[in-house]
């Protein structure tokens, strides 16, 4: 690995009914080296992924990466003890050529945050007796899709009354499912292709993660539009004038008052940031900072990500992130 770095991508292939069991297989890509650009957002549309894999085996190739796996990518530091999920989704599409001596796969993938994404339009057909735990019926989809479930233990805490059925697409049985849910105090939602199961009831906690030059932080640029605020401060104190013609608002009040105005908007308005740091695996949208840097002492939100990273001597492992003040 360059520089002591992590960067793993695992596949995790729709499960298949057996004796009453849902099992799925779960393989790690074993190549030469492998590159990675992941957008993420808050914006549920915006998770996606490319992976490029060089050198995979044919077995791989041909079995694992295929359309409607669950892919997983995980990076991090050798010696940091650090390494984390950085990206989870489903495969698009996922094509091979062979660039001189070696052959080159390209996966693309989506993350799934929507009922409305194409894979929950599967048909499943699902039946479960009376009295059967919320957490039989997710393991059942997850397997489906090939996604992974968390919070089992409170899905256990759910009995379904009567007979539980469904015929339809995947995205009609959650929703059904998580009504269910919901009448006994827990939340269901898709997150990063993982099933949530979470508790309605109870105390929340928060982590803030520290950016600064000693900590991975390598540039940061205010973005905020300051010229924006100005515009609409000097929308509300103008007014139009008579001719038709006049398609600019003329500003009546005094000019300190503007000034004083304008110098509150710029003061006022909520700071956005661009931020390069080295790459942080535990960091994700929605995320609070606190960034510190020269002048700016902010705590922010995490609105976005680019993430680049490869395990080649020449290969990026960072994150550009796009910050809102809170």
């Amino acid at each position: 690995m360059a520089w002591g770095r992590v960067l793993r991508v695992v596949v995790r292939t729709p499960g298949t009914l057996s004796g009453g069991v849902w099992t799925y297989t779960e393989t790690e890509v074993q190549a030469l080296r492998v590159e990675c650009s992941v957008t993420r957002s808050r914006v549920f549309r915006d998770n996606e992924a490319t992976i490029t894999i060089y050198n995979a085996n044919a077995d791989t190739r041909n079995r694992v990466l295929r359309r409607g796996s669950n892919v997983a990518v995980y990076a991090g530091y050798e010696r940091g003890g650090d390494e984390g999920l950085i990206y989870q989704g489903n495969i698009l599409d996922a094509s091979s050529v062979d660039v001189g001596p070696d052959n080159v796969t390209t996966i693309r993938s989506m993350a799934l945050r929507s009922l409305e994404r194409p894979f929950t339009a599967t048909p499943v057909s699902l039946s479960f007796k009376a009295g059967t735990t919320a957490d039989k019926v997710l393991a059942a989809i997850g397997a489906i899709l090939g996604l992974v479930v968390v919070g089992k233990a409170e899905a256990a805490k759910v009995t379904l009354k009567g007979t539980w059925t469904y015929v339809g697409g995947v995205g009609g049985a959650l929703e059904r499912l998580g009504r269910d849910m919901r009448a006994q105090g827990r939340g269901l939602y898709i997150d990063l292709a993982e099933l949530v199961c979470y508790s309605l009831v109870g105390d929340s906690t928060y982590r803030v993660t520290y950016l600064d030059r000693a900590s991975g932080l390598l540039e940061l640029v205010d973005t905020t539009d300051y010229m924006a605020a100005a515009r609409a401060t000097i929308d509300t104190m103008g007014e139009k004038e008579g001719s038709p013609s006049a398609s600019a608002p003329v500003v009546k009040a005094g000019t300190d008052d503007v000034y004083a105005a304008i110098e509150q908007a710029w003061t006022s308005v909520r700071k956005t940031y661009s931020a390069r740091t080295i790459m942080v695996p535990s960091l994700r949208p929605n995320d609070i900072v606190q960034v510190k840097d020269g002048d700016v002492d902010a705590v922010l939100v995490v609105d976005g990500m680019e993430i680049e990273a490869g395990n080649g001597p020449r290969s990026g492992f960072g994150m550009t992130l796009s910050l809102v003040e809170v």
